[in-house]
């Protein structure tokens, strides 16, 4: 391998830095728990239309809607990009309107529910398309042997520089005292802004040097959204792995998402104990992502992977179950670490092992069905997740309902073969050529 391309790879890994900090400060810890609590009403909830609605239920109403939208974008996003003599700018454009969105998050005040409602959504849309065209340029920087490493490295990375942002909010929430002795303090909607600035700057070293990643168009006719939606329905194997993909992303998704929103509902955690909480578990992903990639790399990606899913079981009934011991706070603290372990690899090895079956003229259209099934998981997980705290009231069992996700894709990844995955795909490419 050229200094080139190590530059290059290093600069992708370095994106999952950058983007991360919006996945962990405003999906994962802050925002969320801001919305539901500040903005939405808490448990009391809002009235809308004349339905009082808890404030978990209606952020993850919110959130599925938005993630609906990805999920009708990202098929058009992933072709255009493959037609794209430079890729990377819609990346730049796509990341841009998502980095300028984050910034406005800081403007939301308690009672700006409408202006939630626009500004969030934007953002959202931003991270989640420009990480489409991104996952789909795996397959042009690497080779299929050194794809799950790389895909764990670059998970590995954006744990880290989630954690690190999580590091500063939690020191800049608490106050820093300054050598002339003022004290420099931020307020929860703050630390928005904080993020978009690291989103942007860690973004930089990729697009300095995507002209030497190899981007030129795919010769062949371009693929249309429903010959790609029709070429996927006629191989049954891309079929069953997307829809495994689907259900056990839901229950990930679902449950990262909440989980904070959980503890200070539950537990009654203040924001600077959720984000130290999450910059625990950033710091077990930062350790299980690449470990747990080489031994995909070694073992299979499809192996490893199952093993994720069964510790995310019984995370689940864990938590259902929370305070058996009588000590529900330290058993949290064992299962968002033990949760962080596992996270990274459970949604990198789906990603690493579609990059080894796919080949590079059609890894932007494969990747956006790919995005595709991410977020439709984001959509029925959460809406599920909603639907039971607002008929139940009950967070527990609203978490527990994430066990069928998981189970369901257990059993959709124990019947995939991946040999004949690779030959669907094959056969993919040869349909769409001239």
């Amino acid at each position: 391998m050229n200094a080139g391309m190590r530059e290059v790879r290093a600069s992708w890994c370095l994106y999952d830095f950058a983007n991360s900090a919006f996945a962990t400060t405003i999906l994962a810890v802050l925002f969320n728990e801001y919305f539901a609590r500040s903005l939405a009403g808490g448990m009391a909830g809002t009235v809308i239309l004349g339905n009082r609605i808890p404030g978990p239920t209606l952020y993850t109403f919110l959130l599925s809607f938005t993630l609906f939208l990805v999920a009708l974008l990202a098929p058009t996003i992933g072709l255009r990009s493959d037609r794209s003599h430079r890729p990377i700018l819609w990346l730049a454009g796509l990341a841009g309107a998502g980095i300028a969105a984050t910034a406005l998050l800081g403007l939301i005040k308690p009672g700006d529910l409408p202006l939630a409602f626009v500004i969030f959504p934007v953002a959202v849309l931003g991270f989640a398309l420009s990480s489409v065209v991104y996952n789909a340029l795996l397959p042009r920087i690497s080779s299929p042997g050194a794809m799950g490493r790389l895909s764990g490295w670059g998970w590995g990375l954006g744990y880290l520089g989630g954690g690190l942002v999580l590091a500063i909010d939690l020191l800049l929430l608490k106050g820093v005292t300054l050598p002339n002795g003022k004290i420099l303090q931020i307020t929860v909607t703050q630390a928005f802004p904080l993020t978009a600035v690291w989103w942007a700057f860690f973004s930089l070293p990729l697009l300095l040097t995507a002209h030497k990643i190899p981007l030129r168009p795919v010769e062949g006719k371009s693929i249309r959204v429903r010959e790609l939606l029709a070429g996927a329905w006629r191989s049954p194997q891309l079929r069953r792995f997307l829809l495994a993909n689907l259900l056990y992303g839901d229950g990930i998704q679902t449950v990262v998402a909440m989980a904070s929103i959980f503890a200070a509902t539950i537990l009654k955690w203040p924001p600077e104990r959720l984000v130290l909480y999450f910059l625990v578990i950033q710091g077990a992903a930062l350790f299980g992502s690449p470990l747990l990639g080489a031994w995909a790399d070694r073992y299979s990606d499809r192996r490893i992977l199952q093993f994720c899913l069964l510790v995310w079981i019984a995370i689940v009934v864990s938590t259902w179950r929370l305070g058996w011991t009588g000590q529900p706070g330290a058993e949290y603290w064992i299962l968002g670490i033990l949760g962080g372990f596992v996270l990274g690899p459970t949604q990198n090895l789906g990603r690493s092992l579609l990059g080894r079956a796919t080949p590079p003229p059609v890894a932007g259209s494969v990747f956006s069905l790919f995005a595709i099934s991410n977020r439709f998981a984001a959509i029925f997980g959460p809406l599920t997740y909603g639907l039971v705290v607002w008929l139940t009231g009950d967070l527990r069992l609203a978490v527990l309902s994430m066990v069928f996700f998981f189970m369901a894709g257990l059993w959709g990844l124990t019947g995939l073969k991946e040999a004949r995955l690779e030959e669907e795909l094959q056969i993919l490419v040869k349909e769409n050529r001239p």
